[in-house]
């Protein structure tokens, strides 16, 4: 009997982990070069994974292939936790037979400016928005949007090169810092995977202008199976002034919506703005707005929600949604607790606040605290730090799930407990040490993925 597998495209290395040993025997993964080589796999066997070029989607299916013959396995279903590399997951479902979204609704869905115009033309509420081709075009954005503007790229993570803009001062200062940030990032093949038409500008001028809304933003993971819709989570978003404009410091689950807003009236939004983009079946997260009792659609993607959000989701009602992205790409059945069975409780990114290579850090104060329940730290000595917006990866160190005290305003209580993650840095360490130190053993602290 052939070995029957779930094929996941791109993992992060922590994904990779959890998976690997919850999950023994169940996952293929496909890797790129550069996380093979940086990080290594000492705790898979051959028939686990290999390794491509995943800027190729010929070279990833032929790899496949030669894998699944060499190793005489069989595939369940395809998943994927990264936006980076969806529509190469798209691509490879197609010519594998294999459920996946499509690759025109993952080009729609990763495309800011475009899905919001699809939303629009089909009724979904979103905010206005404007492509910007060349720097003269930001002047005057804030009197023709009659608010604040946010300037991000078309396409990246949801917090990545974004600018709040107040005046014409503000929005040249974005539109610079974003072409800056776009080239360093030389992203270039990856933004060659969106959909492409005439309105559209050369890459390296893909940013788009946003009307600002005011209100509170929340993340929702649901599933989507053509008139089925189920949620299987809402979570408020934290921030604070402190960080860069847009950083999510902490998740809060579960959540009421304000306004009177009710969950079916929530899941008839994310139904439209799915099926808007040509998402019909798919294990979906959305970002959005609630404000003045009106859901304002942001974000919508083919994928499950990252960072903290899985172990939060898991200590709050004993599902994982990493588990359950698995199952979906299986075609399992997946079942999601009851409102009354989730625990309130908050996760919360434990995020760097100087720039340089990690020497240590110090989570004793943190693990002391009565709210305190899990502390995971996800990054080893060695680590390079760079900060936002530069970077918004780099800076996120792991994660604590804590129950907060009542009647205390939830931004305090993250401000209060981020000051008790102490974190040491040394100029002088030696990278190919830390390299070295990374093959042979991950942190101690290893409860599951943290991005």
């Amino acid at each position: 009997m052939s070995d029957k597998r779930t094929l996941v495209v791109g993992p992060t290395p922590d994904y990779v982990e959890y998976i690997a040993r919850r999950f023994p025997g169940r996952a293929l993964f496909l890797l790129s070069y550069a996380i093979q080589e940086e990080h290594g796999v000492p705790y898979l066997s051959p028939p686990d994974w290999f390794e491509s070029d995943l800027d190729s989607v010929d070279g990833c299916l032929g790899a496949v292939r030669e894998h699944l013959r060499c190793h005489d396995q069989r595939l369940a279903g395809v998943t994927c936790y990264d936006c980076e590399w969806l529509g190469l997951t798209a691509r490879l479902a197609i010519e594998l037979d294999l459920s996946f979204s499509t690759p025109e609704s993952v080009k729609r869905s990763q495309n800011k400016f475009l899905a919001k115009r699809i939303w629009a033309r089909n009724g979904v509420r979103s905010p206005k928005v404007e492509l910007i081709q060349d720097g003269w075009q930001t002047l005057q954005l804030v009197d023709r949007f009659r608010s604040p503007v946010i300037l991000k790229p078309v396409v990246g993570s949801g917090s990545e090169l974004m600018f709040k803009c107040h005046d014409n001062s503000d929005l040249t200062s974005a539109y610079r810092m974003i072409q800056a940030g776009l080239r360093a990032r030389n992203r270039m093949g990856w933004l060659g995977t969106m959909e492409r038409d005439s309105q559209q500008p050369p890459a390296t001028q893909l940013i788009v202008a946003e009307e600002y809304i005011e209100g509170r933003e929340y993340s929702a993971d649901f599933i989507i199976d053509h008139e089925e819709i189920t949620s299987i989570r809402v979570a408020r978003k934290i921030r604070l002034d402190s960080h860069a404009f847009g950083t999510t410091l902490a998740y809060s689950v579960p959540t009421e919506l304000p306004g009177g807003v009710p969950l079916s009236e929530l899941v008839i939004h994310l139904k439209k703005a799915a099926s808007a983009l040509g998402i019909v079946n798919a294990i979906c997260m959305a970002d959005f707005i609630i404000s003045l009792g009106r859901v304002s659609m942001i974000e919508l993607t083919p994928r499950i929600g990252g960072d903290c959000l899985p172990a939060l989701v898991e200590m709050s009602c004993g599902i994982n949604t990493i588990d359950l992205a698995l199952d979906f790409a299986e075609g399992k059945p997946v079942e999601v607790p009851s409102a009354e069975n989730w625990k309130h409780l908050v996760g919360m990114k434990l995020l760097a606040n100087e720039a340089g290579t990690l020497a240590g850090v110090d989570v004793s104060r943190l693990e002391q605290d009565p709210r305190t329940l899990q502390v995971q730290i996800s990054r080893n000595r060695g680590h390079r730090i760079v900060l936002p917006p530069e970077d918004h990866e780099s800076w996120r160190l792991g994660h604590v799930i804590f129950k907060a005290r009542p009647g205390e305003h939830l931004a305090e209580q993250c401000s209060d407990l981020s000051r008790k993650f102490i974190t040491t840095m040394d100029k002088h360490y030696d990278r190919k040490q830390s390299l070295r130190i990374e093959r042979c053993g991950r942190p101690t602290q290893s409860a599951g993925p943290s991005a």
